[in-house]
Protein backbone atom coordinates (compact mmCIF):
# COMPACT_ATOMS: atom_id res chain seq x y z
CA UNK A 1 0.00 0.00 0.00
CA UNK A 2 2.95 2.32 0.65
CA UNK A 3 4.24 2.20 -2.95
CA UNK A 4 0.73 2.69 -4.24
CA UNK A 5 0.20 5.75 -2.03
CA UNK A 6 3.49 7.37 -3.01
CA UNK A 7 2.72 6.90 -6.67
CA UNK A 8 -0.66 8.50 -6.26
CA UNK A 9 0.53 11.36 -4.12
CA UNK A 10 3.04 12.54 -6.74
CA UNK A 11 0.46 14.09 -9.03
CA UNK A 12 0.36 17.33 -11.02
CA UNK A 13 -0.82 20.41 -9.11
CA UNK A 14 -4.23 21.67 -10.18
CA UNK A 15 -4.29 25.45 -10.22
CA UNK A 16 -7.19 27.32 -8.72
CA UNK A 17 -9.91 28.12 -11.22
CA UNK A 18 -8.93 25.47 -13.81
CA UNK A 19 -12.11 23.48 -13.35
CA UNK A 20 -12.21 20.24 -15.34
CA UNK A 21 -15.06 17.83 -14.75
CA UNK A 22 -13.77 15.10 -17.08
CA UNK A 23 -12.74 11.88 -15.43
CA UNK A 24 -10.36 10.65 -18.14
CA UNK A 25 -6.59 10.57 -18.12
CA UNK A 26 -6.45 14.34 -18.58
CA UNK A 27 -8.01 15.06 -15.14
CA UNK A 28 -5.33 16.42 -12.78
CA UNK A 29 -5.45 16.35 -8.99
CA UNK A 30 -3.36 18.33 -6.55
CA UNK A 31 -1.27 16.65 -3.88
CA UNK A 32 -3.94 16.81 -1.19
CA UNK A 33 -6.65 15.39 -3.45
CA UNK A 34 -4.39 12.62 -4.71
CA UNK A 35 -3.39 11.63 -1.18
CA UNK A 36 -7.02 11.49 -0.02
CA UNK A 37 -7.91 9.45 -3.10
CA UNK A 38 -5.10 7.04 -2.25
CA UNK A 39 -6.35 6.82 1.33
CA UNK A 40 -9.90 5.99 0.16
CA UNK A 41 -8.50 3.47 -2.30
CA UNK A 42 -6.67 1.81 0.60
CA UNK A 43 -9.95 1.42 2.49
CA UNK A 44 -9.72 4.56 4.71
CA UNK A 45 -7.38 3.01 7.32
CA UNK A 46 -7.49 4.44 10.86
CA UNK A 47 -4.76 6.62 12.30
CA UNK A 48 -4.08 8.64 9.14
CA UNK A 49 -6.07 11.86 9.31
CA UNK A 50 -6.06 12.57 13.02
CA UNK A 51 -6.27 16.39 12.97
CA UNK A 52 -9.26 18.36 11.79
CA UNK A 53 -11.54 17.63 8.86
CA UNK A 54 -9.57 18.94 5.90
CA UNK A 55 -9.50 15.45 4.37
CA UNK A 56 -13.31 15.42 4.38
CA UNK A 57 -13.40 18.73 2.56
CA UNK A 58 -10.95 17.36 0.02
CA UNK A 59 -13.09 14.23 -0.31
CA UNK A 60 -16.05 16.45 -1.16
CA UNK A 61 -14.02 17.95 -4.00
CA UNK A 62 -13.30 14.41 -5.22
CA UNK A 63 -16.99 13.55 -4.91
CA UNK A 64 -17.94 16.57 -7.03
CA UNK A 65 -15.66 15.14 -9.74
CA UNK A 66 -17.25 11.70 -9.48
CA UNK A 67 -14.19 9.92 -8.04
CA UNK A 68 -15.68 9.01 -4.64
CA UNK A 69 -19.05 8.75 -2.94
CA UNK A 70 -19.60 10.19 0.54
CA UNK A 71 -22.21 9.13 3.07
CA UNK A 72 -22.97 9.83 6.73
CA UNK A 73 -21.48 12.47 9.01
CA UNK A 74 -19.54 12.61 12.25
CA UNK A 75 -18.40 9.16 13.33
CA UNK A 76 -20.56 7.56 10.63
CA UNK A 77 -18.79 9.43 7.80
CA UNK A 78 -17.71 7.10 4.98
CA UNK A 79 -16.04 7.52 1.58
CA UNK A 80 -15.83 4.82 -1.11
CA UNK A 81 -14.38 4.79 -4.62
CA UNK A 82 -16.55 5.01 -7.70
CA UNK A 83 -15.72 3.22 -10.95
CA UNK A 84 -14.18 6.48 -12.21
CA UNK A 85 -12.08 6.65 -9.07
CA UNK A 86 -10.80 3.14 -9.56
CA UNK A 87 -9.91 3.85 -13.16
CA UNK A 88 -8.32 7.22 -12.53
CA UNK A 89 -4.57 7.57 -13.19
CA UNK A 90 -2.20 10.61 -13.25
CA UNK A 91 -1.07 12.13 -16.51
CA UNK A 92 2.35 13.16 -15.16
CA UNK A 93 4.43 12.56 -12.06
CA UNK A 94 6.26 15.62 -10.76
CA UNK A 95 7.98 15.63 -7.40
CA UNK A 96 5.91 14.45 -4.47
CA UNK A 97 4.95 16.95 -1.80
CA UNK A 98 6.17 16.22 1.65
CA UNK A 99 3.41 15.10 3.99
CA UNK A 100 3.30 15.01 7.78
CA UNK A 101 3.38 11.78 9.66
CA UNK A 102 0.05 10.04 10.16
CA UNK A 103 0.47 10.16 13.91
CA UNK A 104 2.55 13.25 14.86
CA UNK A 105 4.09 13.30 18.34
CA UNK A 106 1.90 15.02 20.88
CA UNK A 107 3.27 18.37 22.01
CA UNK A 108 1.30 18.66 25.22
CA UNK A 109 2.42 17.54 28.60
CA UNK A 110 3.78 14.01 28.91
CA UNK A 111 1.01 12.99 31.29
CA UNK A 112 -1.55 13.23 28.47
CA UNK A 113 0.01 10.56 26.21
CA UNK A 114 1.71 10.44 22.85
CA UNK A 115 0.46 10.28 19.30
CA UNK A 116 3.17 8.09 17.76
CA UNK A 117 2.96 4.91 15.69
CA UNK A 118 3.79 1.73 17.55
CA UNK A 119 4.41 -1.80 16.39
CA UNK A 120 1.27 -3.31 14.98
CA UNK A 121 -0.09 0.10 13.93
CA UNK A 122 0.07 0.79 10.14
CA UNK A 123 1.64 4.04 8.96
CA UNK A 124 0.35 6.18 6.13
CA UNK A 125 1.26 9.48 4.54
CA UNK A 126 -1.34 12.17 5.29
CA UNK A 127 -1.83 15.21 3.07
CA UNK A 128 -1.16 18.79 4.00
CA UNK A 129 -3.96 20.30 6.13
CA UNK A 130 -4.03 23.42 3.93
CA UNK A 131 -6.98 23.25 1.46
CA UNK A 132 -5.93 23.20 -2.18
CA UNK A 133 -7.91 26.28 -3.13
CA UNK A 134 -6.01 28.38 -0.60
CA UNK A 135 -2.47 27.52 -1.63
CA UNK A 136 -2.29 30.52 -3.94
CA UNK A 137 -3.66 32.91 -1.26
CA UNK A 138 -1.19 35.03 0.73
CA UNK A 139 -0.64 34.07 4.34
CA UNK A 140 -0.61 36.81 6.99
CA UNK A 141 2.69 36.75 8.81
CA UNK A 142 3.25 38.42 12.17
CA UNK A 143 6.52 39.31 13.83
CA UNK A 144 7.30 36.87 16.65
CA UNK A 145 6.66 38.43 20.05
CA UNK A 146 9.20 38.25 22.84
CA UNK A 147 8.01 37.90 26.44
CA UNK A 148 9.86 39.95 29.03
CA UNK A 149 9.69 37.78 32.14
CA UNK A 150 10.60 40.76 34.33
CA UNK A 151 7.44 42.62 33.34
CA UNK A 152 4.97 42.71 36.27
CA UNK A 153 2.05 41.41 34.21
CA UNK A 154 4.12 38.61 32.67
CA UNK A 155 5.46 37.59 36.07
CA UNK A 156 1.94 37.52 37.50
CA UNK A 157 0.62 35.51 34.55
CA UNK A 158 3.42 32.98 34.95
CA UNK A 159 2.21 32.46 38.52
CA UNK A 160 -1.42 32.19 37.44
CA UNK A 161 -3.50 29.46 35.83
CA UNK A 162 -2.37 30.59 32.38
CA UNK A 163 0.30 27.88 32.41
CA UNK A 164 -2.47 25.29 32.62
CA UNK A 165 -4.36 26.81 29.69
CA UNK A 166 -1.54 26.49 27.15
CA UNK A 167 0.97 23.81 26.26
CA UNK A 168 4.68 24.15 26.95
CA UNK A 169 5.34 24.78 23.26
CA UNK A 170 2.93 27.74 23.18
CA UNK A 171 3.68 29.25 26.59
CA UNK A 172 6.27 31.76 25.38
CA UNK A 173 4.01 32.85 22.52
CA UNK A 174 1.12 33.28 24.94
CA UNK A 175 3.22 35.40 27.28
CA UNK A 176 4.40 37.54 24.36
CA UNK A 177 0.79 38.12 23.32
CA UNK A 178 -0.16 38.98 26.91
CA UNK A 179 2.67 41.51 27.10
CA UNK A 180 1.81 43.09 23.74
CA UNK A 181 -1.88 43.47 24.59
CA UNK A 182 -1.15 44.72 28.12
CA UNK A 183 1.34 47.36 26.90
CA UNK A 184 -1.03 48.51 24.17
CA UNK A 185 -3.85 48.91 26.69
CA UNK A 186 -1.59 50.70 29.19
CA UNK A 187 -0.56 53.19 26.51
CA UNK A 188 -4.22 54.11 26.11
CA UNK A 189 -4.43 55.01 29.79
CA UNK A 190 -6.23 51.88 30.92
CA UNK A 191 -5.28 50.02 34.08
CA UNK A 192 -4.07 46.45 33.50
CA UNK A 193 -4.07 43.86 36.29
CA UNK A 194 -3.26 40.14 36.16
CA UNK A 195 -5.67 37.70 37.78
CA UNK A 196 -4.64 34.40 39.43
CA UNK A 197 -7.38 32.68 37.43
CA UNK A 198 -5.22 32.97 34.30
CA UNK A 199 -6.60 36.14 32.67
CA UNK A 200 -5.94 39.84 33.06
CA UNK A 201 -8.35 42.74 33.38
CA UNK A 202 -8.33 46.06 31.55
CA UNK A 203 -10.08 48.78 33.54
CA UNK A 204 -11.43 52.13 32.45
CA UNK A 205 -13.39 53.18 35.51
CA UNK A 206 -15.96 52.01 36.20
CA UNK A 207 -15.88 49.47 33.35
CA UNK A 208 -13.78 46.31 33.27
CA UNK A 209 -12.87 44.08 30.33
CA UNK A 210 -11.48 40.58 30.79
CA UNK A 211 -8.78 39.38 28.38
CA UNK A 212 -7.86 35.69 28.12
CA UNK A 213 -5.10 33.98 26.16
CA UNK A 214 -5.75 30.26 25.88
CA UNK A 215 -4.81 27.40 23.60
CA UNK A 216 -7.60 25.74 21.71
CA UNK A 217 -8.19 22.06 22.32
CA UNK A 218 -9.44 19.28 20.12
CA UNK A 219 -10.13 15.59 20.40
CA UNK A 220 -7.58 13.24 18.89
CA UNK A 221 -6.77 9.56 18.86
CA UNK A 222 -3.84 9.32 21.28
CA UNK A 223 -1.81 6.26 22.19
CA UNK A 224 -1.56 6.42 25.95
CA UNK A 225 1.44 4.99 27.75
CA UNK A 226 -0.78 2.72 29.81
CA UNK A 227 -2.30 1.24 26.64
CA UNK A 228 1.12 0.54 25.15
CA UNK A 229 2.64 -0.96 28.29
CA UNK A 230 -0.28 -3.36 28.67
CA UNK A 231 0.48 -4.93 25.29
CA UNK A 232 1.41 -8.59 25.65
CA UNK A 233 2.96 -9.07 22.19
CA UNK A 234 5.00 -6.82 19.93
CA UNK A 235 2.73 -7.56 17.01
CA UNK A 236 -0.40 -6.77 19.00
CA UNK A 237 -2.37 -3.82 17.65
CA UNK A 238 -3.00 -0.98 20.09
CA UNK A 239 -6.21 0.98 19.85
CA UNK A 240 -5.87 4.70 20.45
CA UNK A 241 -7.88 6.56 23.08
CA UNK A 242 -10.00 9.55 22.10
CA UNK A 243 -8.85 12.37 24.39
CA UNK A 244 -8.85 16.14 24.36
CA UNK A 245 -5.40 17.61 23.79
CA UNK A 246 -3.88 20.99 23.00
CA UNK A 247 -4.30 21.88 19.33
CA UNK A 248 -1.31 24.22 18.99
CA UNK A 249 -3.57 27.20 18.19
CA UNK A 250 -3.69 30.22 20.49
CA UNK A 251 -6.87 32.19 21.02
CA UNK A 252 -7.39 35.70 22.47
CA UNK A 253 -10.76 36.50 24.01
CA UNK A 254 -12.09 39.89 25.11
CA UNK A 255 -15.15 39.83 27.35
CA UNK A 256 -17.30 42.63 28.74
CA UNK A 257 -20.28 41.36 30.68
CA UNK A 258 -21.76 38.59 28.54
CA UNK A 259 -20.40 39.96 25.24
CA UNK A 260 -17.29 38.21 23.91
CA UNK A 261 -15.04 38.79 20.89
CA UNK A 262 -12.18 36.48 20.01
CA UNK A 263 -9.38 35.87 17.51
CA UNK A 264 -7.41 32.64 17.00
CA UNK A 265 -4.62 31.08 14.96
CA UNK A 266 -5.82 29.88 11.59
CA UNK A 267 -4.15 28.48 8.48
CA UNK A 268 -3.95 31.87 6.80
CA UNK A 269 -2.86 33.95 9.79
CA UNK A 270 -1.41 33.87 13.27
CA UNK A 271 -3.21 35.54 16.13
CA UNK A 272 -0.31 38.02 16.50
CA UNK A 273 -1.49 39.70 13.29
CA UNK A 274 -4.88 40.40 14.93
CA UNK A 275 -3.69 42.00 18.16
CA UNK A 276 -4.44 45.53 16.97
CA UNK A 277 -8.09 44.52 16.90
CA UNK A 278 -7.98 43.57 20.58
CA UNK A 279 -7.44 47.17 21.70
CA UNK A 280 -10.03 48.36 19.17
CA UNK A 281 -12.60 45.89 20.51
CA UNK A 282 -11.76 46.89 24.09
CA UNK A 283 -12.25 50.57 23.25
CA UNK A 284 -15.57 49.73 21.60
CA UNK A 285 -16.68 47.84 24.70
CA UNK A 286 -15.82 50.84 26.87
CA UNK A 287 -17.56 53.27 24.50
CA UNK A 288 -20.66 51.07 24.40
CA UNK A 289 -20.66 50.88 28.20
CA UNK A 290 -20.48 54.68 28.49
CA UNK A 291 -23.31 55.13 25.99
CA UNK A 292 -25.36 52.52 27.77
CA UNK A 293 -24.76 54.22 31.11
CA UNK A 294 -25.78 57.62 29.71
CA UNK A 295 -28.93 56.08 28.24
CA UNK A 296 -29.77 54.33 31.52
CA UNK A 297 -29.42 57.60 33.43
CA UNK A 298 -31.60 59.42 30.91
CA UNK A 299 -34.14 56.62 31.16
CA UNK A 300 -34.04 56.91 34.95
CA UNK A 301 -34.84 60.63 34.68
CA UNK A 302 -37.76 59.78 32.43
CA UNK A 303 -38.89 57.11 34.87
CA UNK A 304 -38.85 59.60 37.77
CA UNK A 305 -41.13 61.96 35.83
CA UNK A 306 -43.42 59.09 34.89
CA UNK A 307 -43.43 57.86 38.50
CA UNK A 308 -44.52 61.28 39.82
CA UNK A 309 -47.33 61.36 37.24
CA UNK A 310 -48.30 57.82 38.20
CA UNK A 311 -48.57 58.89 41.87
CA UNK A 312 -51.09 61.63 40.97
CA UNK A 313 -53.02 59.22 38.78
CA UNK A 314 -53.05 56.67 41.60
CA UNK A 315 -54.47 59.29 43.97
CA UNK A 316 -57.28 60.01 41.50
CA UNK A 317 -57.98 56.31 41.07
CA UNK A 318 -57.95 55.75 44.82
CA UNK A 319 -60.32 58.71 45.39
CA UNK A 320 -62.67 57.49 42.67
CA UNK A 321 -62.72 53.94 44.03
CA UNK A 322 -63.16 55.15 47.61
CA UNK A 323 -66.16 57.37 46.86
CA UNK A 324 -67.64 54.87 44.42
CA UNK A 325 -67.75 52.31 47.20
CA UNK A 326 -69.25 54.87 49.62
CA UNK A 327 -71.88 55.85 47.07
CA UNK A 328 -72.92 52.24 46.54
CA UNK A 329 -73.19 51.73 50.29
CA UNK A 330 -75.18 54.93 50.84
CA UNK A 331 -77.60 54.12 48.01
CA UNK A 332 -78.24 50.71 49.55
CA UNK A 333 -78.87 52.28 52.97
CA UNK A 334 -81.09 55.00 51.49
CA UNK A 335 -83.19 52.42 49.65
CA UNK A 336 -83.46 50.38 52.82
CA UNK A 337 -84.57 53.45 54.79
CA UNK A 338 -87.16 54.32 52.13
CA UNK A 339 -88.54 50.79 52.25
CA UNK A 340 -88.73 50.90 56.08
CA UNK A 341 -90.63 54.20 56.03
CA UNK A 342 -93.08 52.89 53.47
CA UNK A 343 -93.62 49.79 55.54
CA UNK A 344 -94.06 51.87 58.76
CA UNK A 345 -96.75 53.88 57.00
CA UNK A 346 -98.54 50.65 56.06
CA UNK A 347 -98.28 49.42 59.67
CA UNK A 348 -99.89 52.64 60.96
CA UNK A 349 -102.72 52.21 58.45
CA UNK A 350 -103.27 48.68 59.71
CA UNK A 351 -103.26 49.89 63.36
CA UNK A 352 -106.09 52.35 62.61
CA UNK A 353 -108.28 49.43 61.66
CA UNK A 354 -107.77 47.71 65.03
CA UNK A 355 -108.30 48.65 68.64
CA UNK A 356 -107.04 47.89 72.05
CA UNK A 357 -103.70 46.15 72.62
CA UNK A 358 -103.28 45.21 68.95
CA UNK A 359 -103.45 48.83 67.85
CA UNK A 360 -100.99 49.88 70.56
CA UNK A 361 -98.45 47.18 69.55
CA UNK A 362 -98.77 48.07 65.87
CA UNK A 363 -98.05 51.71 66.56
CA UNK A 364 -94.98 50.82 68.63
CA UNK A 365 -93.67 48.72 65.72
CA UNK A 366 -94.26 51.55 63.27
CA UNK A 367 -92.33 53.99 65.44
CA UNK A 368 -89.37 51.55 65.65
CA UNK A 369 -89.36 51.12 61.86
CA UNK A 370 -89.32 54.89 61.39
CA UNK A 371 -86.47 55.27 63.88
CA UNK A 372 -84.44 52.53 62.12
CA UNK A 373 -85.08 54.23 58.79
CA UNK A 374 -83.77 57.48 60.23
CA UNK A 375 -80.66 55.73 61.46
CA UNK A 376 -79.93 54.11 58.09
CA UNK A 377 -80.77 57.06 55.88
CA UNK A 378 -77.42 58.73 54.90
CA UNK A 379 -79.23 61.95 53.97
CA UNK A 380 -79.82 62.63 57.66
CA UNK A 381 -76.00 62.81 58.29
CA UNK A 382 -74.39 66.01 56.87
CA UNK A 383 -70.91 64.50 57.16
CA UNK A 384 -71.91 61.51 55.03
CA UNK A 385 -73.30 63.37 52.03
CA UNK A 386 -69.99 64.83 50.80
CA UNK A 387 -66.94 63.65 48.80
CA UNK A 388 -64.39 61.81 50.89
CA UNK A 389 -60.95 63.17 49.93
CA UNK A 390 -58.22 62.00 52.36
CA UNK A 391 -55.21 64.32 52.33
CA UNK A 392 -52.56 61.64 52.89
CA UNK A 393 -53.61 58.27 51.50
CA UNK A 394 -51.37 55.38 52.51
CA UNK A 395 -48.76 54.01 50.12
CA UNK A 396 -50.58 50.67 50.36
CA UNK A 397 -53.78 52.23 49.02
CA UNK A 398 -51.93 54.02 46.19
CA UNK A 399 -49.65 51.13 45.18
CA UNK A 400 -52.68 49.17 43.97
CA UNK A 401 -53.03 51.69 41.15
CA UNK A 402 -49.35 52.07 40.22
CA UNK A 403 -47.87 50.59 37.01
CA UNK A 404 -46.62 47.05 37.33
CA UNK A 405 -43.23 46.86 39.03
CA UNK A 406 -43.54 50.28 40.69
CA UNK A 407 -44.61 51.12 44.22
CA UNK A 408 -45.91 54.38 45.65
CA UNK A 409 -43.49 54.10 48.56
CA UNK A 410 -40.23 54.25 46.55
CA UNK A 411 -39.28 55.88 43.25
CA UNK A 412 -37.64 53.74 40.53
CA UNK A 413 -34.10 52.64 41.41
CA UNK A 414 -31.25 54.48 39.77
CA UNK A 415 -28.99 52.86 37.13
CA UNK A 416 -26.17 52.37 39.64
CA UNK A 417 -28.35 50.90 42.38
Amino acid sequence: MGSECSALIALPYRTRGSHDCSMGTSAALNDAQASVLAWVRAGCPDGVYTEGYSHRLTARALASRGLVKISGHGDSWRAVLTDAGRDWSPTSVPHAASAPSALPPERSRATVGREAPVQGVPSFSAPSAEPADRESSPVSEAQPLVADHSHPVVKAMLASSLVANVSDDQLERALGIVLAVADNCAKRGWKVEADPAGHFTVRSEPDVVVVRVVEEREKRDVYLDVDITERKYDWQRVSPSRVEVFAGRLRVEVQHGTAVQWWADRKRWAVESKLDQVAIATAQFFATAVESRIERRAQHERDLVAWAEAIEHAKEQHLRALNSDRAAEQVARWRRASELRAYAKAVRAAASNTSGASASDALKWARWLEAEAGRLDPTTDPDAIRINAPKNPSTWDLSKYMPRGWTAGHPPAGPDQ
